[in-house]
Parts: structure tokens; sequence; C-alpha cells
């Protein structure tokens, strides 16, 4: 299972370190949800 939480990088603190380095370019991410997409990646939504 590929979820957010199931395994080691911390995405805020990636992101973070992103908008640090003035970064502009775009961010992908693949997802094989247990669950319905919206309730499953509701945790990103503070970060756009």
């Amino acid at each position: 299972m590929h979820e957010h939480g199931a395994g080691e990088i911390n995405f805020r603190n990636v992101f973070a370190a992103l908008d640090r380095l003035g970064y502009g370019g775009r961010v992908n991410a693949e997802y094989c949800l247990a669950g319905d997409t919206v309730s499953r990646l509701g945790w990103f939504g503070g970060m756009l």
C-alpha cells in the first residue's frame, strides 16, 4: 500500500524545503488509495 503516513517521508518537511529553496516547478505524487480519494488525500489540502 502506498498511502500518506505509510512510509518514512515527511511531506510537510519536503514541501517546506522546496519552498525555502525557491523551487517553482511541479511536484507529482502517485497513490494506490485504500478508500475514496477525497478523504484519503485530505491531509494534502493545507499544503496547496
